[in-house]
């Protein structure tokens, strides 16, 4: 029981993880402004 927890958690945190490294990636490439765009959608 204790391995759902463990997967749970981990899936909860995979998701704003990627999402922050797009965003350095997206930054250091110099797409600031699809950067702009993503944050106006959500």
């Amino acid at each position: 029981m204790a391995w759902c927890f463990i997967v749970g958690s981990a899936l909860f945190a995979f998701k704003p993880t990627i999402r922050t490294w797009r965003d350095i990636r997206l930054a250091s490439m110099g797409n600031v402004q699809e950067l702009e765009e993503e944050e106006r959608r959500s």
